[in-house]
């Protein structure tokens, strides 16, 4: 079982390791990291840190197309947590207390779980404190009578105004000496300082749950289907990534009705995957001509002009949507404009030739 984790400031590699051995531990995921991740082929991908502003973070549609291909998608303590949130409806899997908050509304601001931390090769230091981790410590410390329920929501009030990165321990400890004597804020600072992060506890959670659901051959629910919808940003995306992955032509249905023997379209094939890289845009104006010609090998002409009564009854027959018709135009007028261009090109033809074995066509 193959499983990537996208971690950082919440919890450690090694940490990680120490639940899941097998397991590879990436950085915390940006733009582009789960749709990269999903090249690796693995079973479960389980997002647990992501960048917030200083790269762009992380996008939900690269989040279904991993769930789309079967992958199990897992999050929780902090961008997963929200993610998951988020696309709980499509299967992706929540897991702690962080994630229970968001879902329930309970929390609703994404900068409770954001802090400004080091780089890897600082180990991922904190420089300041999620709110909920600062939140999830005074709650902590109403329960062992340290602080009043008063205190707590006074700090808790300071902490939520200020902006993330200032949120510090040591603001809060300069809060708390506002309401504290001396000796109570002593062991108010000393069981804060000791109290364990919800983040990190969430995210032992969804490592145990993995660990568990693998090792008892058990399997996580099914995503529930969803159409993914193949739009240009997500293209755009795949292109910036070079990521070699095309939406169907057609769809499924029509695919899956269709008994096509590759054997003697090999060329074919490859003439029509070269016109569709080199020539990516073709303009309406060329696409007339393909049309036309098109329309006459359908019998859906009249007089000369193409017939759009009997090329609409011919499209629902084939089950093609004018969609796909229209893309279908595209790439045959691109075809078209590739052979035109290597109409006179005779090397590639000795090339063919060459490469046939009828060498007598040469003499």
């Amino acid at each position: 079982m193959k499983v990537i984790v996208f971690a950082g400031p919440t919890i450690s590699e090694s940490e990680v390791i120490s639940v899941l051995p097998d397991a590879s531990v990436l950085p915390p995921a940006k733009q582009g990291d789960i749709l990269k991740a999903k090249a690796l082929k693995p079973d479960i991908i389980l997002l647990i840190d992501g960048t917030f502003e200083q790269h762009p973070a992380v996008w939900h549609k690269e989040i279904l197309d991993a769930i789309d291909n079967k992958v199990v998608v897992i999050g929780c303590s902090s961008m997963g947590a929200l993610r998951a949130t988020e696309l709980a409806l499509y299967g992706m899997i929540g897991v702690g207390e962080v994630f229970e908050s968001f879902d329930s509304g309970k929390i609703e601001d994404d900068d409770e779980v954001t802090l400004l931390h080091t780089d890897k090769s600082y180990g991922y230091g904190h420089i300041s404190e999620a709110l909920v981790d600062i939140k999830f410590t005074l709650k902590s410390s109403v329960k062992a009578g340290i602080i009043s329920d008063e205190v707590a929501t006074s700090i808790e009030g300071k902490l939520k105004e200020t902006w993330y990165p200032y949120r510090t321990y040591s603001l809060v400890f300069e809060t708390a000496a506002q309401f504290l004597e001396e000796e109570s804020l002593k062991q108010f600072v000393q069981f804060a300082s000791n109290a364990p992060s919800l983040k990190k506890l969430d995210a032992f959670k969804a490592l145990e749950l993995i660990k568990t659901t693998t090792e008892s051959r058990s399997v996580f629910p099914a995503a529930p289907d969803f159409d993914f919808s193949f739009t240009d940003a997500w293209q755009m995306m795949l292109d910036e990534f070079n990521v070699e992955e095309k939406a169907p032509y057609y769809s499924s249905h029509l695919l899956s009705n269709t008994a096509i023997n590759h054997d003697g379209y090999e060329t074919q094939i490859l003439s029509r995957y070269l016109a569709k890289k080199l020539i990516s845009e073709v303009s309406k104006e060329e696409t007339l001509p393909t049309m036309h010609k098109i329309a006459q090998k359908w019998a859906c002409s009249s007089n000369g002009q193409t017939d759009f009564n009997k090329l609409g009854k011919r499209l629902d027959s084939l089950s093609l949507t004018p969609d796909e018709f229209i893309q279908f135009i595209e790439r045959e007028t691109a075809l078209d404009l590739l052979k035109a261009k290597l109409s006179d090109q005779s090397s590639f033809a000795i090339d063919e030739i060459l490469s046939s074995g009828e060498l007598d066509k040469l003499n």
